[in-house]
């Protein structure tokens, strides 16, 4: 028996409730089993227990064994002192409260459909990553429906609570926590913490500064960065160096490891270089960025904040000095919707909510329902069992699901996994 499935049969009530007894006799009835506390302490707190004709409130602890109570030492927490029933599968000993009065205790073992138990553990044995991958087509689509649209909430809590602490960090600057995080999706999946370094070696207010000159913007993100040429062997690189070191001397600033980024197993068009010149355009470009993206409603209005190309000399280069076929290296439309997913979607519903605008708030939402659904690896698992996301809003939902739920097996958690074991 785990102790987990113990706690979900609690919260479930679903357990035999007839003529409920303690161990000492006394009869029981469960008004309301508490709220399931996944942190240190009572396993459920403000819980209550009617025994015999007295109400009591309080807090519920459960274990597999009666004996697990002292074996985790709650006899010595005063944490454990509001504890008004001990709920366990099994009586193995009996215990005193710190008042030296009997531990009040529920024993579980007669009264747990184990047909639930092994419904439960032939998920855990799943070896599929999703876990009920061969059992979800049985499912009502209704209930896959409203979990995702309760697991996407959680995931839009989850950013926005990271996101809050960044704003605190960055003394609530709104327009430099938007910038780094905004660089940080620039970087991509294999250059994300590379961008996140540089965004914080050249703060949005030093490149607010250059916002008239994009050529000077270029210039410090090129070589804070470390990936200005040691030998220019081109105008503008010789041209951009020297600008560089006169910002250096300027802002009394030092450039990053040039090994830090990868340029491996990238397209070309994914380069850092072409990424580092695409930024700069955009913050060039739109030099009012955050405002602009918190008071534009539409998707055509974002996409056309967001539609600028790096510097005339990337249209020849990928990299500094060596001369490639005319491409215009323009921000692609599923970079776009990247950023709108993870970036902007994410602080429009933080800046909603800190500024109490609910229409902010539900057009965060909106903007991911109206976006076509993400293509990577965690969506193509989810498609060959036919589940298939139509908004990035499901996508998100389905990441969510599967990083904090089916790879962590918490299938007790999860309203498709509490279908399956019923």
């Amino acid at each position: 028996m785990k102790e987990e499935f113990l706690h979900y049969i609690w919260k479930t009530k679903q357990f035999a409730p007839a003529d409920l007894k303690t161990t000492q006799g006394q009869e029981i009835e469960i008004v309301f089993p508490g709220d399931h506390n996944f942190n240190s302490g009572p396993d459920f707190f403000n819980a209550q227990i009617k025994i015999e004709d007295m109400l009591w409130t309080g807090n519920v602890e459960i274990h597999i064994k009666a004996s697990d109570w002292m074996k985790h030492k709650h006899q010595n927490d005063d944490t454990y002192n509001n504890v008004i029933l001990h709920v366990v599968y099994e009586c193995d000993c009996e215990l005193k409260t710190h008042n030296d009065e009997a531990l009040t205790t529920l024993v579980m073992r007669e009264r747990i459909d184990m047909k639930l138990y092994e419904n439960y553990l032939r998920l855990l044995k799943s070896k599929t990553t999703i876990v009920c991958a061969n059992s979800i087509n049985e499912i009502p689509s209704i209930i896959i429906t409203s979990w995702l649209s309760r697991v996407l909430a959680e995931r839009l809590e989850r950013k926005i609570s990271e996101l809050k602490f960044e704003l605190e960090q960055n003394g609530k600057d709104w327009e430099e926590t938007f910038y780094r995080q905004l660089a940080k999706q620039f970087g991509m999946k294999i250059n994300a913490e590379p961008f996140s370094w540089l965004a914080a070696a050249v703060p949005y207010k030093m490149i607010s500064r250059q916002r008239d000159n994009l050529f000077q913007m270029e210039a410090l993100l090129f070589g804070q960065a470390g990936l200005l040429p040691e030998k220019p062997e081109d105008e503008y690189s010789f041209t951009l160096i020297s600008e560089y070191n006169f910002l250096q001397i300027k802002y009394h600033i030092q450039p990053m490891p040039s090994h830090w980024w990868r340029f491996m197993r990238l397209r070309p068009n994914n380069f850092p270089t072409i990424r580092i010149a695409q930024l700069a355009g955009l913050f060039f470009c739109q030099p009012q960025l955050f405002r602009s993206c918190m008071e534009a409603n539409e998707i055509s209005e974002l996409k056309k904040l967001l539609d600028v190309s790096a510097s005339n000399y990337w249209t020849e280069h990928y990299s500094f000095g060596k001369v490639s076929k005319s491409c215009e290296k323009n921000i692609g439309t599923q970079a776009m919707d990247t950023i709108l997913i993870n970036t902007i979607a994410p602080f429009k519903f933080l800046y909603g909510r800190m500024t109490a605008n609910e229409h902010l708030v539900q057009d965060a939402i909106s903007l991911l329902e109206r976006i076509g659904p993400e293509k990577n690896k965690i969506i193509r698992e989810w498609g060959c069992i036919k589940v298939q996301p139509t908004s990035a809003a499901e996508s998100q939902a389905l990441l969510e699901l599967k990083k904090n739920y089916c790879d962590k097996k918490k299938c007790l958690s999860c309203e498709i996994g509490n279908y399956l074991l019923g």
